[in-house]
């Protein structure tokens, strides 16, 4: 109690952000243990694999006009994410590309379909990031000319036993 007067908190301020820091770790054991069942889904079902996942590509468009740009309200928001789960902004938006395009080889993929552009497909990734701590970041992909092209990516909170 004499530490928690010292830094200014009662035992309901202290209660309180020990429940944060529980509901947190919670979350980030929950995350790891969704990246090994889906790694281990991709093992057991190679046939799940991306289409073409070794020439993957992602234009700097999406990065840098779409999800990192403040002009661009639907982007923005979804860049707004990326930087406080994952800590990539306009300045490295690079290195978020690079995880997307390494860590889709490890991830099963599902078809969404056809509607006109090429055949679409979508991975449920776990991404670390720059603060190390894990997301669950949604990944839409188009097939053209048998190389899928990033066509969106956004972070989504899990629920239930989703996976």
């Amino acid at each position: 109690m004499a530490r928690l007067k010292i830094a200014g908190w009662d035992r309901k301020q202290a209660a309180s952000a020990t429940a944060v820091a529980r509901k947190i770790d919670d979350e980030t054991a929950r995350l790891y243990h969704l990246d090994r069942i889906r790694q281990n889904r991709l093992t057991q079902h190679p046939e799940l694999a991306l289409p073409g996942v070794e020439e993957a590509t992602a234009a700097p468009a999406k990065f840098e006009q779409y999800l990192f740009n403040p002009e661009n309200p639907d982007g923005w928001a979804k860049g707004v994410a990326f930087t406080s789960h994952l800590g990539y902004d306009i300045s490295n938006w690079e290195e978020l590309r690079d995880e997307i395009l390494t860590r889709s080889k490890l991830f099963p993929s599902r078809v969404v379909g056809d509607f006109g552009f090429g055949m679409k497909y979508e991975q449920l990734l776990i991404l670390y990031g720059k603060t190390g701590r894990p997301a669950n970041v949604v990944v839409g992909w188009i097939m053209q000319n048998g190389t899928p092209q990033l066509t969106s990516t956004y972070i989504k909170e899990v629920k239930g036993h989703e996976n």
